[in-house]
């Protein structure tokens, strides 16, 4: 049986990824478990490329600090497009200016939970876009990017045109 990696009292803000693929950056008691459960069968399974130890308490705070300072590079909700040797310095840099200097994400969290409930059909029409992108999307940043470029789609065919 996998231990904690740390005390409940403390977590780990972690980047885990593939060497050469997007690094994802989010909290766990565990990391090591954390990127075992996150890997995929049959793929090669995920690294835990560096971590910071900080408080629980301070954990959320710190990661969405860490995902501000990456926000160019985002991919979706925890993954970005950055090195390993990146991701780990967002983390370690994040958990700094927290401490030492009271930093704070600005603005609300970028992202409120929603649940659909989907016809199958629907989720099996899902399914077979998320397939064909590359990187492979999972189900919740796949029906966002559905949703705005079906909202895109919209916006472009309300706008007036132009006469030739």
């Amino acid at each position: 049986m996998t231990r904690p990696l740390v005390e409940r009292e403390y977590s780990a803000i972690y980047a885990i990824g593939n060497d050469g693929g997007p690094q994802k950056i989010g909290f766990s008691y565990a990391p090591n478990v954390r990127a075992a459960a996150l890997s995929e069968r049959g793929k090669p399974r995920l690294k835990v490329h560096g971590f910071v130890v900080v408080a629980t308490s301070d954990a959320r705070q710190i990661e969405r600090l860490a995902h501000w300072m990456l926000r160019d590079k985002a991919l979706g909700e925890e993954r970005f497009a950055v090195t390993p040797d990146e991701a780990t310095t967002a983390i370690a840099k994040a958990a700094e200016r927290f401490y030492d200097e009271g930093a704070r994400a600005p603005g609300p969290p970028r992202h409120r939970h929603l649940a659909p409930t989907l016809p199958q059909e629907l989720l099996r029409r899902l399914e077979e876009w998320r397939a064909q992108q590359r990187p492979i999307p999972n189900k919740s940043e796949a029906a966002r990017m559905l949703i705005e470029m079906a909202l895109d789609a919209v916006e472009k065919a309300s706008q007036p045109r132009e006469k030739d």
